[in-house]
C-alpha cells in the first residue's frame, strides 16, 4: 500500500477536530428538536433507527468497502456477512438501555442519548485494537489514544443520525397526532380526582355573594349528578393575527375533567387552502400544554410548563366553567369574593396555581363576561401580562343544565379590543359524577 494510503495519528487528531465541530449543533438540535416528553415516545423509533444506521455502515464499510483492508484482520471470515445483522441487533438493544438512561437525565435527554452513543466506542474500539485493528497496513502509524478519541466523536455523529431518522419516523407514520392525543388525554384521565359531593345540593349555596348563588341556581337543578367530565366540540373562527384581522375557520373536540381540573383542547384550523394547522391546548396535571403543528407534522409553536404558561391554562378552566357550571360550586376548587350585585370573584386553586377572574352577570342572572387583569400573552418570545376577556350568550339548556352556546374572548389592548377567538357549541356530553 502506498504511504499516502495510510492513516496516520496526526490525520486522525485533525479529523477528530472537524468532527467535532460537526456534533455540537448537531446534538444541541438533537437537544433543541427532541424535548423530553417527545424523546419519551422515541423508544421504538430509537431502536429501529439504531438498527437501520449499523446495518448499513457496517454493510458498506464493513463487509464491502473496507473487508479486505481492515476487518478481514479483526473478524473470521465466515462472519464477513453476519456482521451487518449482527450490528444492527446489538446496537439496537445499545439505544434500549441508552433511552432508558437518558431519561433520567434532568434535561435535554436527546443530547444525553447521543453522548452515551459516542461513549459506547470506546468498548467496541478497545476489542478491535485489541485483535489487530492497528496493525493493518492502512492503521498501522495511527496511535491508540487517536483511535479511541475519534471514535467518540464518530460515533456520536452516528446517534445524532439516529436521533434524526427517529424523529423523522414518528413524523411521518400516519395517525401520530392521534395518538398523541389518545397519550395526553390519558394523562389527563389518570390525575382525576372523586368528584364530592356527587349531586348538586343547592344547600351548597349558602354563604356565597348573591349574584353567584342566584346564576348557580338559574343553571343548576338540584339532585342533577355533579359533572365529573365534560366532551365539547365547537365550529368558529380564530384570528390568527396579534395585529389585525385575519380569521381562520376551526373546528375543536375538548376534553375536560372537573376534579383535578383540567382538559385538552383538540383543534383543526384552515390557515391556507390545503395548509391545516392542529392544535393541543391543554392543561395536564398541573401542567400547561401549547402545541400547534402544520399538518400535525411540523411544530410551529410547542411550549410546555412553566408557572405562567400554567396559570394561563387553568384560568381558562375557570373561565370556560360556564359550559360545565358544576365546577364552580362550593368544594370543587373555586372561592368567590363578593364584588357588587352583578359581579364576583372567583379564584381557582390547584397546587400552586390559583388564578382569578372577575365574572359579570346579565339582567337574567347568567354570565355573560369573565375578564383578567393580567393573563399572559406571547408577544415575540415574550410574555406580556394583558387584560383578557371572555363574552358568553346564547343560553340553552343542554342535558339538564343552561350553558352558552356562544362565546368569545379577546385581549384588552390599549388601542382596543383584540378578539382572537370566535366559537359556538355544537355539541356537549357530560360524565355524571358517581
Amino acid at each position: 500500500m502506498e504511504e499516502t494510503a495510510r492513516a496516520t495519528s496526526e490525520l486522525l487528531w485533525r479529523a477528530t477536530a472537524v468532527v467535532a465541530l460537526v456534533d455540537l449543533p448537531l446534538v444541541a438540535l438533537a437537544a433543541a428538536r427532541v424535548p423530553a416528553a417527545s424523546f419519551g415516545r422515541l423508544k421504538w423509533h430509537l431502536a429501529g433507527a439504531a438498527a437501520v444506521v449499523y446495518a448499513l455502515l457496517w454493510g458498506i464499510f464493513g463487509s464491502v468497502l473496507y473487508w479486505e483492508a481492515v476487518y478481514a484482520a479483526v473478524f473470521p471470515a465466515w462472519s464477513r456477512w453476519l456482521l451487518p445483522p449482527w450490528f444492527a441487533a446489538l446496537y439496537g438493544a445499545c439505544a434500549l438501555l441508552f433511552w432508558a438512561l437518558a431519561r433520567r437525565a434532568p434535561r435535554w435527554p436527546a443530547a444525553w442519548f447521543c453522548l452515551l452513543g459516542g461513549l459506547v466506542s470506546l468498548a467496541g474500539h478497545s476489542v478491535g485494537i485489541a485483535r489487530g485493528l492497528l496493525r493493518v497496513p492502512l492503521l498501522e502509524r495511527v496511535s491508540p489514544a487517536s483511535a479511541l478519541t475519534f471514535g467518540v466523536f464518530e460515533f456520536v455523529f452516528y446517534w445524532c443520525l439516529v436521533v434524526g431518522l427517529a424523529r423523522a419516523a414518528w413524523t411521518l407514520v400516519p395517525g401520530r397526532w392521534e395518538r398523541g392525543t389518545a397519550e395526553l388525554r390519558a394523562r389527563l384521565r389518570g390525575a382525576r380526582e372523586s368528584v364530592q359531593p356527587p349531586v348538586v345540593g343547592f344547600g351548597q349555596l349558602a354563604g356565597l355573594p348573591q349574584p353567584v348563588e342566584r346564576y348557580l341556581r338559574a343553571v343548576l337543578s338540584e339532585g342533577r349528578p355533579m359533572v365529573a367530565a365534560a366532551r365539547l366540540r365547537h365550529v368558529g373562527s380564530f384570528n390568527a393575527s396579534e395585529t389585525e384581522q385575519k380569521w381562520r375557520p376551526f373546528t375543536s373536540d375538548q376534553l375536560t375533567l372537573t376534579r383535578r381540573p383540567g382538559f385538552d383542547w383538540d383543534a383543526r384550523i384552515a390557515m391556507a387552502p390545503g395548509l391545516t394547522v392542529k392544535v393541543h391546548d391543554a392543561y395536564v396535571a398541573g401542567e400547561g400544554l401549547l402545541r400547534a403543528s402544520a399538518f400535525g407534522l411540523f411544530d410551529v409553536v410547542h411550549q410546555r410548563g412553566g408557572e405562567e404558561l400554567a396559570r394561563g391554562e387553568l384560568m381558562r378552566f375557570l373561565a370556560e366553567a360556564p359550559w360545565y357550571p358544576t365546577a364552580l360550586l362550593p368544594g370543587q376548587g373555586v372561592t368567590w369574593e363578593a364584588v357588587d350585585e352583578r359581579s364576583a370573584r372567583a379564584t381557582l386553586s390547584d397546587g400552586a396555581v390559583a388564578p382569578a377572574l372577575l365574572f359579570t352577570f346579565d339582567e337574567q342572572g347568567l354570565v355573560s363576561t369573565v375578564r383578567a387583569e393580567d393573563r399572559g400573552r406571547g408577544v415575540g418570545k415574550t410574555t406580556v401580562p394583558t387584560p383578557w376577556l371572555g363574552r358568553f350568550w346564547g343560553y340553552a339548556w343542554r342535558d339538564g343544565l343552561l350553558v352558552p352556546l356562544e362565546g368569545e374572548v379577546a385581549w384588552l389592548l390599549p388601542g382596543g379590543p383584540l378578539p382572537y377567538w370566535r366559537g359556538r357549541l355544537v355539541e356537549v356530553a357530560y360524565e355524571p359524577a358517581g
